[in-house]
């Protein structure tokens, strides 16, 4: 299986964030999903992403 690993900076609402998230969506099939942010510990991509099993 494949593994990805995704960055971001922050985990904040934005434009970014929410096309990670279609990523992380159309991926969790098909990948095992990393996600590293750099400064947010809490925030809506990682609440969404936790929801998602990644």
């Amino acid at each position: 299986m494949i593994r990805l690993l995704y960055l971001i900076t922050r985990a904040e609402p934005g434009g970014a964030q929410v096309h990670l998230l279609e990523l992380l969506r159309g991926f969790k099939d098909r990948a095992e999903l990393h996600l590293g942010v750099g400064e947010d510990r809490d925030g809506f991509l990682i609440e969404e992403a936790r929801a998602l099993g990644v």
